[in-house]
């Protein structure tokens, strides 16, 4: 009886465990800052656009238009820059 119920969960936990890794995930959208008791977020595509081609939209001017343009070079370096994790 044990190794029955052993067995049968073995296969049901392989099967889910396949089922789960064939489902596509999505990467997370926005990325969300904590300053304090404010919690700011910015758009993934916001800092892709900004490291790619430099445009800073709406959205992005809110945080880049209170920091210097060195300021601005550095993090969009920053954001180009690959890191091993």
């Amino acid at each position: 009886m044990i190794k029955k119920n052993w067995s049968q969960n073995f296969w049901a936990l392989s099967i889910l465990a396949t089922i789960l890794t064939a489902i596509p995930v999505e990467a997370a959208e926005r990325i969300f800052f904590n300053y304090g008791p404010l919690r700011l977020s910015v758009s993934v595509d916001s800092l892709a656009t900004f490291a790619e081609d430099g445009e800073i939209n709406r959205e992005l001017a809110f945080y880049l238009n209170r920091v210097s343009p060195e300021d601005q070079a550095r993090f969009r370096q920053a954001l180009m820059t690959s890191h091993e994790v």
